[in-house]
């Protein structure tokens, strides 16, 4: 059998400007384009204005190197890598290596994206992690209010169950009672009222005392659930009872509001 490397007379160039020089080994073979004898594995290839190799396929593209993620694009990168990491080792606790390793990038580097090293590692995984929990909330009126209350408290019960890591860090952020963190808190549980303010009241502004008693309801609903998966309770039962308690809560407040007088509904 002959070696595919054997490029005697009979070898039919795929270039046919390129003839065997005289004399030569059948390795090398004369070049037009250069006047003289070139090692026959790599030719010149005039379609594309450089060598390419003889043998085998015809030369294919070199892969494109990877685009450059944007400083943002990098960072919220690192801020998917932390969430386990956080969401397992506690907000304090961490190892800035693990998210080093995961992201393959050394722990200095981190301090590029993230100055204050954990601090601001904790503010990105919080704020992520109320994002991941209020992101998919059914808020269109247009669907029946039942319908609504089930699609979200099925929501909430798959974080709250699992626990994903967004839950674990959005508990570990309430229990850590921290000003920056409290901040944080503060905003989802406003995007929580508004959401089913918006669902029942359909208005995303609900009266100071349907607020207080949502805000109240809210606090109520996660030390709940928390419960109930750490006791293997039923989960639909204990769903059904944080909707009907919703229902009661929100008709309880606004009662309330329609017969308190403005300056004390106010506070």
């Amino acid at each position: 059998m002959r070696d595919p490397r054997d490029l005697g007379s009979d070898h039919r160039s795929p270039y046919p400007d390129l003839r065997r020089g005289r004399g030569s080994n059948a390795a090398y073979l004369f070049d037009p384009t250069r006047g003289r004898e070139r090692n026959a594995a790599y030719l010149f290839d005039p379609t594309r204005g450089r060598e390419s190799n003889a043998l085998g396929s015809l030369p294919m593209r070199a892969d494109r190197a990877p685009r450059r993620l944007s400083k943002d694009a990098r960072r919220a990168q690192l801020l998917a890598l932390a969430m386990p990491v956080v969401a397992e080792q506690g907000l304090a606790e961490f190892s800035l290596e693990d998210i080093a390793d995961g992201a393959d990038v050394t722990r200095n580097l981190l301090y590029r994206y993230f100055p204050r090293g954990r601090r601001d590692i904790v503010i990105g995984v919080v704020e992520r992690a109320g994002r991941e929990l209020t992101g998919d909330w059914v808020t269109d009126e247009t669907v029946p209010l039942e319908e609504s209350l089930a699609a979200n408290a099925a929501r909430i019960r798959d974080h709250a169950f699992a626990p994903s890591d967004a839950w674990r860090i959005h508990r570990r952020a309430r229990a850590a009672d921290q000003p920056e963190l409290n901040q944080i808190i503060a905003g989802y549980v406003e995007r929580i009222i508004a959401n089913i303010s918006l669902n029942d009241l359909e208005t995303q502004q609900p009266p100071p005392l349907v607020r207080l008693a949502l805000s109240g309801y809210i606090a109520f609903a996660e030390t709940i659930l928390d419960q109930a998966r750490a006791s293997n309770a039923p989960h639909d039962t204990v769903i059904q009872i944080l909707k009907d308690t919703l229902i009661a809560v929100i008709h309880s407040a606004r009662e309330a509001s329609s017969s308190t007088p403005a300056d004390t509904a106010n506070l």
